[in-house]
């Protein structure tokens, strides 16, 4: 059986397709992580017009399709997306992904585990 690079909660796949149906027809559901924050990576979800010519498109996880940057899937394969509702009304994907270590206080940024040589 192939893995999956994802896998996402039924909370967040109502969310993200609420947020579809909000926004203008055509819009897609994309993710990459860049390198940034206190801990290397963060990950970058969002809505876009269309996807650029190195997203991988997956379209058996959701209802829509999710499309991935390809320089973004090894940092998130294995990783499922959640979605929760916090004090004070917040609201937020979460991501739990396996080869992430390290979480900085914010939550906002990750690092990538090492590999064993």
């Amino acid at each position: 059986m192939k893995e999956k690079i994802l896998s996402i909660s039924t909370s967040a796949i109502e969310h993200i397709a609420n947020l579809l149906l909000e926004k203008s027809s055509g819009s897609i559901f994309h993710l990459s992580v860049k390198k940034t924050g206190c801990n290397g990576y963060m990950y970058v979800p969002g809505l876009l017009d269309a996807p650029t010519e190195n997203d991988i498109c997956i379209e058996d996880i959701a209802p829509f399709p999710v499309y991935i940057a390809a320089a973004s899937v090894e940092l998130v394969r294995g990783t499922v997306i959640d979605f929760e509702v916090k004090s004070f009304g917040m609201q937020q994907l979460t991501f739990d992904n396996p080869n992430a270590e390290g979480l900085c206080g914010c939550g906002e940024s990750f690092n990538i585990k090492e590999e064993k040589k």
